[in-house]
């Protein structure tokens, strides 16, 4: 009997030893942060009995055990307003109700890592800074270099002081405030007069390369210009001339400023501001040609004849000009098919080689047909010469899509097979807008289109 109660004791104490460790809402006491960064940053989460401190913001609070979970309410409240569960020693979730709505998943961290992320070295952010986006030939990248001391924006230089709060850098300069969140280790987000968005870290090297780009692009607009038109009340053309730092019209020099923009040059000068563009920077002036096959049926490299000019939808019309959609009708797919009503030759081993012939079916193209199309001539009915000026010539190339197109302000760019080139009407004409979109008005000096790639 004394063997048995000694037994019903030890069992007792078993079961009275095992409760007696750590409740949940002990275990969840100490710092955590989030599992994953957002915008660069993890978010602390500090527990403690009575409190609980996220992004350096408290609350007083009371933990209590209930169902395997720790509720968390406001002391006062007897509304719960968030639920913490545990999924094993390092790890937990953080789940808020109400008007929140919002888990947390969090992992078990330390005062230590805590501080070093809430108050990271201001050498983080030293160095150069460039813009995501933009283009330095048109003025689109903003440069930004910060120091222990200063940021320069865009070559405008200021004194700052610079301190950290959870781990965000903040600039003041005299009225002038801003800040610098790392996002992670190549980007960052600025905030500072003349410089909004999100930056990439840079080097000396790729700033000084954007430096000579854009000069160079300044340079386009060097020289003296005149008016398209006579000017009869001065009896003249109107005459202005761009330079480094000035700007003369008539016989007046004044000191300007100049910028490259995506708008085109902005001149500034005595408080006043003038944007000028280049018209050939929407112009299409050289693009590629795929070398010539022979009595090869692919659209790339050969060009359709035809002897008496017939295509599917008459080539060439009463005025001598060609029909956009009778030579469309001549390929399909990635090749040329034999649509024509009369004597067709296909092929060319010439193209893109024989380049002092100057013939257009040689070393021209035209902005009709999208790149890569097919190419059609008209056949000489007087000769075997192939080479009549009558012809729709598509640039093309074996890059996959498209083809690069140089324009007149010396940019290259690359155009797509499917750019836009819908036709109001199905011939040429010698003056006005082009009838075949945008690609058409690519290929126009003086078309008047409003329109670019």
């Amino acid at each position: 009997m004394r063997a048995r109660f000694a037994g019903i004791m030890a069992l007792l104490l078993t079961f009275a030893v095992s409760g007696c460790g750590a409740k949940n809402s002990e275990k969840v006491i100490g710092v955590w942060r989030s599992a994953e960064r957002e915008r660069g940053r993890y978010t602390f989460v500090e527990i403690a009995k009575d409190t609980i401190t996220i992004g350096g913001k408290s609350g007083d609070v009371v933990l209590e055990d209930r169902d395997g979970k720790v509720s968390v309410r406001m002391a006062g409240r007897d509304d719960i307003v968030a639920v913490i569960t545990i999924v094993d020693d390092a790890n937990i979730s953080l789940e808020f109700s109400g008007m929140m709505q919002q888990t947390l998943k969090l992992v078990k961290s330390s005062k230590e890592e805590q501080n070093a992320a809430e108050n990271p070295p201001v050498e983080n952010i030293l160095g150069f800074w460039r813009s995501s986006e933009g283009d330095p030939a048109q003025g689109g990248v903003s440069i930004v270099e910060i120091t222990p001391n200063s940021i320069t924006v865009d070559g405008q230089k200021r004194d700052v002081t610079i301190t950290t709060e959870n781990g965000v850098y903040f600039l003041a300069s005299g009225e002038a405030k801003g800040s610098v969140m790392i996002n992670d280790e190549t980007s960052a987000t600025i905030v500072f007069p003349g410089a909004l968005g999100d930056f990439i870290k840079s080097t000396p090297e790729e700033i000084a390369a954007f430096a000579e780009a854009e000069k160079a692009a300044l340079q386009q607009y060097f020289g003296v210009w005149r008016s398209e038109r006579f000017d009869s009340t001065i009896n003249g053309y109107e005459v202005v001339e761009l330079g480094d730092g000035y700007i003369t019209r008539g016989n007046q020099k004044i000191e300007a400023t100049l910028d490259i923009t995506k708008l085109g040059l902005v001149v500034t000068a005595g408080g006043n501001e003038t944007t000028i563009t280049l018209k050939d920077s929407n112009t299409a002036v050289f693009s590629e040609r795929v070398i010539g096959y022979t009595d090869n049926r692919k659209v790339r490299g050969s060009v359709v004849y035809t002897s008496g000019a017939k295509l599917a939808a008459g080539l060439p019309n009463s005025s001598g000009n060609m029909s956009a959609s009778g030579c469309l009708a001549a390929q399909a797919g990635d090749e040329v098919v034999a649509t024509i009503t009369d004597t067709a030759h296909f092929g060319n081993q010439y193209l893109g080689v024989h380049w002092l012939d100057a013939t257009v079916i040689r070393i021209g193209f035209s902005t009709i047909l999208p790149p890569n199309s097919v190419n059609c001539s008209e056949l000489d009915s007087t000769s075997s010469v192939r080479e009549h000026s009558r012809a729709i010539v598509s640039p093309s190339s074996y890059h996959p899509g498209g083809v690069q197109v140089g324009l007149g302000d010396g940019s290259v760019r690359f155009v797509s097979n499917t750019v836009a080139a819908s036709r109001t009407q199905d011939y040429c004409t010698s003056s006005g807008p082009s009838p075949f979109g945008v690609w058409g008005a690519l290929g126009t000096a003086s078309g008047g289109e409003s329109t670019s790639l």
